[in-house]
């Protein structure tokens, strides 16, 4: 069997959508192997894959992750060219090109449908895009969920989206949910977060925001409720720590951990790493006192189970598909509500609340693996029919 997997958002800096190729085919591609199947992995031209060799073929666009529409001009060319004959064509950006892609079966991975749903109605689902990637972005992935043989969402809520927006039947689509990797996100020792801390300045206590440090309204990643929620708050409550901001998938946000005023609340509130690096992740998690993760909207949500495996508590959004993903493990807030977001740092404050959350954000995290997402995935290929489910959905804490 000859299976092309297409990993486009796989570079030297990458996101949630990069991340979930490469956990996925750390075990999928040696089962592959294993069976007999001949494996290619498009990707560009920056994305480091050489540990899947010689297990997998290479190939390589002529151009890196973050190139723009360059990229988007070689993967129409690529794309057409390599999946012509592939009995299996796996696509893990939720797109299809606009060139006919000639395979036995097109499997495409949607982790959400926001630009879509953007292009529909801006004030219901804000978003930042430019026009010419915004139409593009859109034609390709509207193309990809009606021509998909079969369609991987990575929660039930971007299921559920996908049927409801664009009629998709239920019944073409299965659900693999990303995962986390349990012998990396763990607690950290306390000599390897002194180390963490020394190196990017952090302060003695402090909570972490995961992205770039865009405070306007129409940011996905809703950094301006926390800066809201600041500006409304009293300088002299004890709860309100500094914000440590990092992220950024560019190479380019490599920098020298800054002071970045935002807002009207003050240079000393919020420090911007830059992009860090995946080893420095768990450190992180365990130095900061809380994860916020105010997101907008997520097709899953990535860093709060990262965030609960590494024993740090999370305040997050009450939008869809976070709490499918959290359960009862987390603090939920109004993403559009500063005094919901101050109310949940007043509770994350008691030594009682944050016990509490502790221990059940282990037990969360536990039940998400990237080792079964991998095999649902391999079930997939070889054609069985399977209906991944995610966890025992539970009401989170208000």
């Amino acid at each position: 069997m000859k299976v092309l997997i297409a990993a486009m958002e796989v570079g030297e800096t990458s996101g949630g959508k990069g991340r979930y190729p490469v956990c996925i085919m750390k075990s999928l591609v040696p089962e592959l192997k294993a069976r007999g199947c001949r494996v290619t992995i498009l990707a560009a031209k920056d994305a480091p894959l050489d540990l899947f060799e010689p297990d997998a073929r290479i190939v390589r666009l002529p151009v890196n992750k973050n190139t723009g529409m360059w990229r988007a001009v070689w993967e129409e060319i690529y794309l057409p060219l390599h999946a012509w004959g592939a009995d299996v064509f796996i696509v893990m950006n939720g797109m299809l090109p606009l060139a006919p892609v000639r395979s036995k079966r097109k499997i495409v991975v949607s982790y959400d449908i926001h630009p879509l749903q953007h292009l529909a109605d801006p004030q219901k689902f804000p978003g930042q895009y430019s026009r010419k990637s915004l139409l593009r972005t859109s034609f390709e992935m509207r193309k990809a969920v009606q021509s998909a043989d079969r369609i991987v969402t990575i929660s039930q809520s971007a299921a559920e989206e996908i049927h409801s927006f664009l009629g998709i039947p239920r019944d073409r689509m299965v659900n693999i949910p990303c995962g986390v990797d349990h012998d990396f996100f763990s607690p950290q020792s306390s000599e390897r977060v002194e180390k963490l801390r020394k190196r990017y300045g952090l302060p003695e206590e402090f909570y972490l925001f995961l992205g770039y440090p865009d405070p306007s309204p129409g940011n996905k990643k809703n950094l301006h409720l926390i800066v809201e929620a600041y500006s409304q708050a009293h300088d002299n409550e004890k709860h309100l720590l500094p914000v440590v901001l990092a992220g950024g998938e560019h190479a380019g946000f490599r920098r020298e951990p800054e002071q970045v005023p935002i807002g009207g609340s003050g240079p000393h509130k919020f420090l911007y790493l830059g992009f860090c690096p995946d080893e420095d992740l768990p450190a992180l998690y365990t130095a900061a006192r809380a994860l916020i993760f105010p997101s907008l909207h997520e097709g899953f949500g990535i860093p709060p189970l990262e965030a609960m495996a590494c024993g740090t508590p999370v305040i997050a959004s009450n939008r869809p598909a976070i709490p499918e993903v959290v359960g009862d493990a987390a603090l939920l807030i109004d993403p559009l509500q500063p005094q919901s977001l101050l109310a949940a740092l007043g509770k994350v404050a008691e030594e009682p609340v944050r016990r509490e959350l502790i221990a059940k954000g282990f037990e969360r995290a536990r039940l998400f693996s990237w080792e079964r997402s991998a095999d649902l995935m391999l079930r997939l290929i070889q054609g069985e029919k399977t209906a991944a489910l995610m966890p025992n959905r539970k009401e989170a804490r208000p």
